[in-house]
């Protein structure tokens, strides 16, 4: 492995795209936003979705030049061993109305496995990485914390929003709030970085990209949780497992949930597949 293949130097990368992309936004906090329905009037692009990205795809290329970079708004570009998965603003229509549950999300994968990641909550400056097997929060380890008593936690986004909202998820709804403590806070990336930390002890949603979660998966993974997938078999690759339907992760130490996985099968996902063997 080459030095600009090696894993801490690929999260030296991703940590300053992040924080790159964060200033951008931050500075954009005070300007009047300009959205506009990117595949329906729940799913928001504002202008600075795209310049978030095309500064953390500079980063990227500048640094790692033999690079596939995966984004929300650009797709892929460039070529290369190194394959990022960049969303430059996960949590878009919180960002857009000024509520503070917005971030940063970059994850790299090298053979088809994620090396390291980076979550990036520029409200709070609060850097969330994993590499080599090591989680921290703004570059130490995590401080022990006693176990909150209660429900868990759970963090989603569903049921989705819409003039038609779908039934099954309005029952699954019912089912977790009459089980857990849910929170529906607009990111799927914050939610798997909170999880991974403690602040929830469950994290699940339906319809991710593979540029939503990545960066989570490794964060859930380095936690010592379990992210897991529907409806793939073993052997899939990292790409199949991002693009799945939906995810179910757990915090570590948090017992498997009956009701979430009975009734995300209900949903029609009817086999849950972990991702460790493409997560390091």
């Amino acid at each position: 492995m080459t030095s600009r293949h090696e894993p801490r130097m690929l999260l030296e990368t991703a940590v300053q795209a992040c924080h790159r992309a964060g200033r951008i936004l931050m500075a954009a906090r005070a300007e009047n936003l300009l959205t506009h329905p990117k595949q329906g009037a729940h799913d928001l692009v504002t202008e600075y979705d795209l310049r978030a990205e095309t500064a953390i795809v500079e980063t990227l290329l500048a640094r790692h030049p033999d690079s596939t970079v995966t984004g929300e708004e650009g797709g892929d570009r460039g070529s290369g061993a190194i394959r990022w998965y960049v969303d430059p603003i996960d949590g878009t229509n919180n960002f857009a109305h000024g509520l503070p549950l917005f971030c940063v999300s970059i994850a790299a994968a090298l053979d088809g496995v994620l090396v390291a990641a980076c979550v990036y909550d520029p409200s709070r400056d609060e850097t969330f990485t994993s590499v080599c097997g090591a989680l921290e929060i703004n570059g130490r380890p995590l401080p022990s914390a006693a176990p909150v008593g209660g429900p868990a936690v759970v963090l989603t986004d569903f049921p989705r929003g819409g003039s038609n909202p779908d039934e099954p998820e309005l029952a699954l709804w019912a089912g977790l709030v009459r089980a857990y403590d849910v929170r529906r806070i607009g990111s799927s990336a914050l939610a798997l970085a909170y999880t991974a930390v403690g602040r929830g002890q469950i994290a699940c949603n339906l319809g991710t990209r593979s540029w939503d979660v990545a960066a989570g998966a490794a964060l859930i993974a380095a936690a010592g949780g379990r992210y897991l997938t529907p409806g793939l078999a073993a052997g899939a690759t990292l790409d199949e497992r991002l693009e799945a339907p939906a995810f179910l992760a757990y915090g570590p130490g948090v017992a498997h949930s009956a009701l979430l996985e009975a009734e995300l099968t209900r949903l029609g996902r009817v086999m849950w597949t972990s991702t460790d063997e493409v997560v390091r």
